[in-house]
């Protein structure tokens, strides 16, 4: 195969979004977890506050238990308090 193909295909290629692993510091996507829990991103972002977030806070603001919005979260959302 031609390097001129090659360069010609790769560049043709669907570009995929995926988080970086070196993205120190970035927030965690909460789109899934506010479609999950009936609210919208920003609600929740503001109900969680931080960093770091306060999950009792967040859940009492929301009507929910920390159970409930804990289970919801993503695990990079939750692991990120202690950072």
């Amino acid at each position: 195969m031609r390097v001129g193909h090659l360069l010609a295909t790769v560049r043709q290629a669907p570009r995929l979004r995926q988080p970086r692993a070196d993205s120190a510091g970035a927030s965690p996507d909460l789109t899934d977890a506010a479609k999950t829990l009936g609210v919208s991103v920003t609600k929740l972002e503001s109900a969680l506050g931080g960093p770091p977030p306060d999950f009792e806070e967040a859940a009492k603001t929301l009507g929910l238990s920390v159970d409930e919005l804990m289970a919801a979260l993503p695990s990079d959302a939750t692991t990120s308090q202690g950072s």
